[in-house]
Parts: structure tokens; sequence; C-alpha cells
């Protein structure tokens, strides 16, 4: 299904990806930008509230070769195009390729010098966010994409915070730090146990 809507004045064509429980997964044409797009609608007004520190994370982060690029956060109301979804819709660069997780479920060997590169990848976009004085607290295989041309990068800003420590245990659990599991808040603290 194809659809035309207009956000702040650029014409975007749509097909749906996907649908969740609380989210819609759509794939765009920036017309002003002339690339595609993501765009993730959240119709829930109680999970719009708590997105505003991810686009305001994504708004910092963003422009970083190994971060996923946002282009912007916008509210539309049903009423102006009734056959749209209302909610809060979040565009963002469009990454064709796959995830690292499913990279290592091919369960083919990869080379050192491809793990390598990964690695080096995600350390680089790691550093961007440790610059701009940002937690991830999920970073997983799932979350690492891997672009059609070879470029990793780091997504899935919904647990991000600000700050140079944190005391949060949000994310995925089994990817966790051993300090966060065993609720230390100072990596000193638990690095002479």
């Amino acid at each position: 299904m194809l659809l035309y809507i207009y956000l702040l004045s650029h014409s975007v064509l749509l097909a749906m990806i996907a649908e969740f429980l609380f989210l819609h997964l759509l794939q765009g044409w920036h017309r002003s930008r002339r690339m595609e797009v993501a765009i993730v609608i959240i119709e829930d007004q109680e999970k719009q509230k708590g997105i505003q520190s991810e686009v305001e994370v994504l708004e910092m982060v963003s422009g970083h070769e190994n971060i996923v690029d946002f282009y912007g956060a916008y509210y539309h109301q049903a009423p102006r195009t009734p056959s749209l979804p209302e909610g809060l819709w979040i565009a963002t660069e469009f990454i064709t390729g796959a995830t690292l997780q499913d990279l290592i479920g091919t369960r083919k060997t990869l080379g050192e010098r491809w793990i390598s590169y990964i690695c080096k990848q995600i350390t680089t976009g790691l550093f961007h966010l440790q610059k701009k004085n940002i937690i991830h607290h999920d970073i997983k295989p799932e979350n690492i994409l891997i672009t059609s041309y070879g470029e990793v990068k780091i997504g899935e800003f919904g647990f991000a915070t600000f700050g140079e420590k944190s005391s949060s245990t949000s994310g995925t659990i089994t990817y966790s730090a051993p300090e966060v599991l065993a609720n230390f808040t100072n990596k000193h603290e638990y690095d002479h146990k």
C-alpha cells in the first residue's frame, strides 16, 4: 500500500514495512533530501512521552558515520489525512543490509579483518556518544546495523541517557555489564571487589 503525505512541506512516498503493538514502521522517500527514509509512527500517547528523550539523543548524535541519521520528528493529526495513523512520526536513515545479529546467525566464519573492522566502527560510534556525554544502555548485535555498503551503524536509542555515569539498569539484561547487574554505580568500586 503506497501513500503520499506531507511532512513539513516535504513530500514523502510511504510503504508499510511492519506493524507492531505500539508502532508502525514505514519506508518512505524524502523528496527534498532525495533519499529513502525509515519512518516510525508511535500512536500511543504514553509511549510518545517516553520517546522524547530518544528524539533529543538522536538530534545530538546524528551526522556521525557510525550512528543512524535522524531527519526529524513530526506530529501527524488524523483529521488532516484520515487514512494515515495519528501519532508521533520519527524519520531516520533507511538502512538496507542486516544487523550484526543477522550476520552472526548465518553461522559462517567471519574473517579476522572483517571482525576487526566491525569492532573499530562500533568503537568509533561509541566514542562519539561518549564525547556527547550519552550512554546508550542497549548495545547488542540486534542494534548494530550493517548497510549493504558495509557501513556499521549504531541504532535504537530508546534506553539512552545523558551524563557521565548512570544508575540505570535499563537495556537488555543478557547484554548488561557486570557492574550494572551487580547494581554498582561506581566502576572503581566494582573493579576492586
